[in-house]
């Protein structure tokens, strides 16, 4: 008797399987957390350092003079507000979609000075990382605000993270905890305020004026989602 094997099937029920397994271990922990009464809501310190292409960009451009500093308000994209929407069943509101529509993921664009020319911008941003990459395009939906480095003040980039990082703490510094205290926004406002560029007027741009509230449930499966996530990604 011969078996034809259907690789694509195996394929589909093994990842089915990974996927419910780690939902209900998700679940388990939550149940076990708030039986025990833990804290766990930024418990995510999976990422210790920048990953490769951050480092190469850093030992390429890290030691360049910033000559200014440009923060980039993003809107978040339609399947960020879905997967919010989704979070927040049954207490959703048209209220609330009002709020996501004005939410921003916000980064910043370092223009460095390179052997006399302003060429090189180099965007760094708090995902579930600090991801830092070349070249970023401001779209047209974005909103910036460009802060300028006195001619006096001779700053590269990487001492202005190190600046941050050492302020912040390694785990803190590398790792996205969760939606109200170590965020894209508080991450920006940090990297400014350690380096001594944060004013009141700056700081009101960047944060956004309201608050999505979710319930301890909802930060628990997103932070766990973030860092199964941060731990698949570094392999």
């Amino acid at each position: 008797m011969r078996f034809s094997i259907n690789l694509t099937w195996i394929s589909s029920v093994l990842l089915s399987f990974t996927v419910i397994s780690l939902i209900i271990f998700m679940l388990v922990g939550y149940i076990c957390f708030k039986f025990l009464k833990f804290h766990y809501i930024s418990s995510n310190n999976s990422i210790s350092d920048y990953d490769t292409l951050a480092n190469e960009i850093l030992e390429n451009y890290g030691d360049e003079t910033i000559e200014s500093i440009t923060i980039v308000k993003k809107p978040i994209g339609l399947p960020t507000i879905i997967l919010i929407m989704i979070a927040q069943l049954p207490n959703f509101s048209p209220h609330n979609f009002s709020n996501l529509l004005k939410m921003y993921h916000t980064g910043l664009i370092f223009h460095v000075k390179s052997k006399g020319k302003y060429d090189h911008h180099i965007y760094i941003e708090k995902s579930n990382k600090v991801a830092i990459r070349k070249n970023y395009t401001v779209g047209p939906s974005d909103k910036i605000m460009t802060i300028r480095i006195p001619k006096d003040e001779k700053i590269t980039l990487t001492q202005m993270l190190d600046t941050t990082k050492d302020n912040m703490g390694c785990r803190d510094f590398y790792n996205w905890n969760n939606f109200y205290t170590n965020n894209c926004q508080t991450f920006v406002v940090n990297v400014l305020e350690c380096n001594k560029l944060l004013d009141d007027t700056t700081k009101k741009f960047i944060k956004d004026d309201f608050e999505i509230h979710f319930n301890d449930f909802t930060q628990y499966m997103f932070n766990q989602a973030i860092y199964i996530y941060s731990v698949i990604s570094n392999y």
